[in-house]
């Protein structure tokens, strides 16, 4: 089973941000964290269910170079991108974003 993958744009805000750190850290390393989620999103199209629930409806797909988690909610053939955020942070801060 494929789906479509939908950015919500508090998610695109939180990968901009992040993106804005790691640039600021080195000349590029934010084009780079870019390339995380992409490689997340191919996943998440190609194998929607592979990642484990871990609130009801939310699922968690880690990124490999970079500590983040792309947290996403299936509905019919759609996987909506609601955050993605450092392992890190707060994750009570996103969590309000699952009823949107």
């Amino acid at each position: 089973m494929s789906c479509k993958v939908v950015v919500k744009p508090l998610a695109e805000q939180d990968a901009a941000i992040a993106h804005d750190y790691y640039e600021s850290l080195a000349e590029g390393l934010g084009g780079r964290f870019l390339d995380e989620p992409g490689y997340v999103f191919a996943l998440i199209e190609e194998h929607p269910k592979m990642y484990q629930e871990v609130l009801p409806g939310i699922r968690r797909a880690l990124t490999h170079v970079f500590p983040y988690g792309v947290f996403y909610a299936l509905e019919e053939n759609t996987a909506f991108v609601i955050a993605i955020v450092a392992d890190m942070q707060d994750s009570t801060r996103w969590q309000s974003r699952t009823g949107s």
